[in-house]
């Protein structure tokens, strides 16, 4: 960045040098303009407006940060030149935001979208699914978003999707062309129902966090993804686990909170890559022998299980359980665990 000399009461200006600026607490009016027209990141915390001002220079802008922006309602009015350069846009505490404007589709290079604590949005726009090249789309905490576009299924890019705290009763039938995505967070998404074909043409997924829905079983095709490392899977409801968990070979992290379950599959001992175990239940009252054989298991924590005793310990072999660290049982009636030599 190669900045001009700024002397007060003089002619000298910021020339069309800046690139990078970083706005605290400030109440800039068109003066900002003047700054440089080649800016490419803009991060301003405590971001006083209700929307995007005019005078703002967003040709040339790459990057936008909104950190605790309160009063912000929209981006832009639905007659302003959107800044079609942009990659990456965080807005953090956006409590008073209400809508993307439908000229967002035309944001071509756009890959990243994070909106946080969004209360007011309701939904977004069919213009949304117009962003080829979205791989990014956080929008925790966005509570009253009941629906997503029927055409999100577009974002053939998306990879990364946090929506936990939204209002979701369903995901569009879309969602399942949503063939790259590696990562997915619905918790405590308390009225979302998945559709047993969610993940019907997923082959990448990585992480799946789908706890506190309204889950009474996974959808089918949780046990094909083959590169899959963490789920975490509970719901209100009734759920048991299917048997063909045992396929998940690089699964790595298995956290289950779920009231209702009563049983493991016996699959479970097949998870030659699980490190983590956590399980949260109130119906739970025994394990299965079988978690001996789980040879790469580093941490078993256990919540709210009604077990007497715990002896899965209990006889092992110098092969079984030989990499355990760490067993925390907290809420239990656990009268005994045996440990063996």
């Amino acid at each position: 960045m190669d900045l001009v000399e700024v002397a007060t009461g003089s002619g000298k200006r910021f020339k069309w040098r800046l690139e990078i600026l970083f706005v605290h607490n400030n109440y800039f009016t068109g003066e900002l303009a003047t700054l440089s027209a080649g800016l490419v990141w803009l991060r301003w915390v405590n971001f006083p407006h209700s929307a995007l001002e005019l005078w703002l220079p967003l040709k040339k802008l790459r990057i936008l940060e909104l950190e605790n922006a309160e009063k912000l309602e929209e981006l832009w009015s639905e007659t302003a030149d959107p800044p079609v350069q942009l990659r990456e846009l965080i807005i953090s505490d956006a409590q008073r935001f209400q809508r993307f404007p439908s000229s967002i589709g035309r944001l071509q290079h756009f890959k990243k979208i994070s909106l946080g604590l969004a209360r007011a949005i309701e939904g977004l726009p069919e213009e949304f699914c117009q962003l080829q090249s979205l791989e990014h789309l956080d929008l925790c905490g966005c509570h009253k978003l009941k629906l997503l576009p029927c055409r999100f299924g577009d974002l053939k890019n998306l990879r990364h999707l946090d929506l936990r705290g939204a209002g979701f009763m369903m995901l569009p039938a879309s969602f399942r062309h949503l063939i790259n995505l590696q990562y997915i967070c619905l918790l405590v998404c308390s009225e979302l129902t998945l559709h047993p074909d969610i993940l019907e043409n997923t082959a990448k997924l990585e992480a799946m966090l789908v706890c506190g829905c309204e889950l009474q079983e996974l959808p089918a095709q949780i046990i094909n993804q083959q590169s899959l490392k963490t789920l975490n899977v509970g719901s209100r409801s009734s759920m048991e686990l299917p048997n063909g968990i045992g396929h998940l070979s690089k699964l790595e992290a298995l956290i289950i909170g779920s009231s209702s379950l009563k049983s493991l599959p016996p699959s479970i001992v097949n998870l030659s890559s699980l490190t983590r175990l956590e399980i949260c239940s109130e119906k739970l009252e025994c394990l299965p022998e079988t978690l001996t054989q789980l040879t790469s298991l580093h941490s078993l924590h256990i919540r709210g299980c009604p077990l007497r005793e715990l002896d899965i310990l209990s006889g092992c072999s110098s092969s079984s359980l030989y990499s355990l660290k760490f067993l925390n049982v907290e809420e239990s009636l656990v009268l005994r665990i045996s440990i063996s030599e």
